[in-house]
């Protein structure tokens, strides 16, 4: 679904501010420091409950303030009737209400409205670590298929336990009867992210033509331990060196997705210019994905894609967002007339943001 209406309180330098999303495109001009990124990033926090700049969740509150608010209206495009809202206080009380009830799962807002962010700030897939790629997979993985956050949720509590036992020196029959548990669930997870990792694949390939990409783009998921061996005997085999060094070295936890162009690691091989083409286009990749599955709407977050991309390439992203028909945020200093040439201007919503408040 799309942002209708979003109202701030307190949120870093913004006040009590609101904005009119309403539009296809929304732009949103200032100068550094005014606060343009922070209404994408009350955005992003509004789907998934955390910041894609930090994670110092009180930097989010303003100075000699109790507590931020966020809320929105959202909904289909023409019909904004839904609303949800999010207060974070001091004393670490959040507060998640879905058209006026109160929720305990963040997962209802990440699958009410789907969030992309390209910023310099936000994950890289190219240069980032495994646990950011796995992040950019399990993100596709629990649009894709309900039942896959029951799952996680089983691994997390299974590997914490597991790992409670390493450290604590327990006896060997024990571990070994989690490890069996182990085994079990990260399979389960690995099956849900193999289902997954096939039609991202398509989905990359399905949108290549957007993209003056004219190198052998591969990528690999690793699924947590070598692909040649058995995942039960491997941990049977490493109960010893798992007790020294008292956490679990083999499993879903580990997942890695391998990202290659002509055989090498993308991060090896590639210009800056091309690692952050590249990260676009996966990322752009897997809102096809999700959109193909029949989602109605998505929102897509840029910061400031001026300074990290140059007009070719901006192009190639502002006219595949407009085939895909998603909802667009975006900021720079200066608005990008590119955008003119994919969206008219009775699509396009402008802000300007002067000293924290709209201009």
């Amino acid at each position: 679904m799309s942002i209708g209406v979003l109202s701030l309180k307190n949120f870093r330098n913004l006040t009590d501010t609101q904005f009119d999303f309403r539009n296809p495109l929304s732009f949103i001009i200032g100068n550094n420091g005014t606060g343009k990124t922070s209404v994408l990033e009350a955005v992003y926090f509004l789907s998934l409950g955390k910041s894609f700049r930090t994670n110092r969740w009180r930097q989010l509150i303003q100075k000699e303030k109790s507590s931020f608010e966020i809320t929105a209206s959202f909904g289909k495009q023409s019909d904004w009737n839904h609303f949800v809202g999010v207060k974070k206080a001091l004393d670490d009380t959040f507060v998640v209400k879905l058209n006026g009830d109160s929720v305990t799962s963040r997962s209802l807002l990440a699958e009410q409205l789907p969030v992309q962010v390209l910023a310099p700030d936000a994950c890289n897939l190219i240069d980032g670590t495994a646990l950011e790629r796995r992040r950019f997979v399990d993100w596709g993985v629990f649009h894709e298929n309900s039942a896959f956050l029951d799952s996680w949720k089983k691994s997390e509590k299974t590997l914490q336990q597991k790992n409670a036992l390493l450290k604590g020196h327990s006896d060997v029959q024990q571990l070994r009867l989690w490890n069996k548990l182990w085994c079990d669930v990260s399979l389960e997870v690995l099956g849900y992210r193999d289902l997954y990792f096939k039609k991202l694949l398509k989905g990359i390939e399905d949108i290549a033509h957007y993209f003056q990409f004219k190198r052998e783009l591969s990528l690999d998921l690793y699924p947590g331990w070598p692909v040649n061996r058995v995942l039960e005997e491997l941990l049977d085999e490493g109960i010893e060196q798992e007790f020294k060094q008292g956490y679990s070295h083999y499993g879903c936890h580990r997942a890695d997705l391998k990202i290659k162009v002509d055989g090498q690691l993308a991060k090896e091989t590639l210009s800056r210019g091309f690692r952050k083409l590249l990260n676009v286009w996966l990322r752009l990749a897997q809102l096809n994905v999700l959109l193909k599955k029949g989602i109605n709407k998505a929102v897509v977050l840029l910061d400031d894609l001026s300074s990290e991309m140059d007009e070719e390439n901006r192009r190639s992203v502002y006219r595949l967002l407009s085939d895909l028909k998603v909802q667009v945020i975006a900021s720079g200093i200066t608005f990008d007339d590119v955008v003119r040439d994919y969206y008219p201007d009775s699509e396009i919503g402008l802000f300007h943001v002067e000293q924290h408040q709209l201009g």
